[in-house]
């Protein structure tokens, strides 16, 4: 006769197995990919940017300060600001973007933005004003380092919801940046032109006085390719436009900008890098499915180094579609 042996966590009086994370090792660990002091600007930029109220574009003001003993950065924006409860979301790590959940087309996705500070710097801090309430609180490279396995790392509310009269908006202080952190601030402009794109043009980004301007390469002539059936089946209709420039292409600007709802997730030349003529070619392409996509294997990766993940259904197809359009503009350079 078969016995049925129930499952039972406490089977055999063993304590039931849990999946615990220690905390302060994984945002050290996500921090890690935000290793230049350009993309963890970039990050705040862009939190700002995705925080401005509908229809209201912000003003983002980025200032460095890289002499005496508190070396920093600040971004400082004019946006919605955040509630004390908000600010607990901003420190929920892997946690829901707040504007996504409430159907606003964002570029936050992964959760873990918020702690790029810590790549290049030893404190982040946040002073933020909403509806005429203060809230300020900071977060230290210690107290990640103290943290003990599965519990919550503490974060220290400076200011707890006092009444004020200055405007909404928030300031991000990345603050005792490491030794050896190189700030260059034409760096950090070149980085916030590439990743913004568009959103330039509507929103105000400054760093140190100067206005950072949507400025692509010049071209000397443009494609157009829309997609096939395939594509179309999953991503829906999009337009692949590959444009020539005028001069060989930086690295920075040679290939194709994967947009999706204007915000760029990935840089790829699909396959055709290193071939003749192809360090002439740039453009764009924006698939919002990409970033509505529930496939278990997100097109995106979280490590923010600008790839597309060729696991993913739709980038599977889109790929080798790009490869061969931009195969098509490069191959009839060399004939000339």
């Amino acid at each position: 006769m078969a016995v049925e042996v129930a499952e039972s966590p406490t089977l055999f009086g063993a304590d039931p197995l849990q999946l615990v994370t220690h905390v302060g090792r994984d945002v050290l660990a996500n921090a890690a990919h935000f290793a230049t002091v350009p993309k963890a600007v970039y990050e705040y930029v862009s939190n700002s940017i995705d925080a401005a109220p509908p229809g209201h574009p912000c003003t983002v003001r980025v200032s460095i300060v890289t002499v005496g003993p508190r070396r920093r950065i600040e971004i400082a924006d004019d946006a919605a600001g955040m509630s004390r409860e908000q600010l607990r979301s901003f420190f929920t790590m892997h946690g829901e973007n707040s504007w996504r959940r409430a159907g606003r087309k964002v570029r936050g996705r992964f959760g873990t933005g918020k702690i790029a500070a810590f790549g290049r710097a030893d404190r982040l801090r946040v002073d933020t004003v909403q509806a005429g309430l203060r809230n300020v609180a900071e977060l230290k490279r210690g107290d990640l380092e103290a943290a003990q396995a599965g519990r919550p790392v503490h974060v220290h509310e400076v200011v707890i919801e006092e009444p004020t009269n200055a405007s909404d908006g928030t300031l991000v202080v990345v603050e005792d940046l490491q030794r050896g952190t190189r700030v260059d601030r034409a760096e950090i402009v070149r980085y916030l032109q590439r990743q913004l794109g568009r959103h330039l043009v509507r929103h105000r980004v400054v760093v140190e006085g100067e206005r950072v301007e949507y400025a692509p390469p010049e071209a000397t002539e443009e494609h157009r390719f829309p997609s096939p059936q395939d594509v179309t089946a999953l991503a829906g209709p999009v337009e692949l436009i590959v444009r020539v420039a005028a001069r060989p292409l930086t690295e920075e600007e040679n290939g194709i900008a994967v947009l999706s709802h204007g915000y760029m997730n990935a840089m790829t030349l699909a396959g055709v890098e290193g071939k003749s003529e192809a360090q002439y070619l740039f453009g764009e392409i924006d698939v919002p499915a990409l970033d509505d996509d529930s496939a278990p294997i997100p097109a995106f990766m979280s490590t923010r180094d600008l790839t597309l993940n060729p696991w993913n259904p739709i980038v599977a197809e889109l790929v080798p579609w790009m490869r061969a359009s931009l195969d098509t503009v490069r191959r009839e350079l060399v004939r000339r």
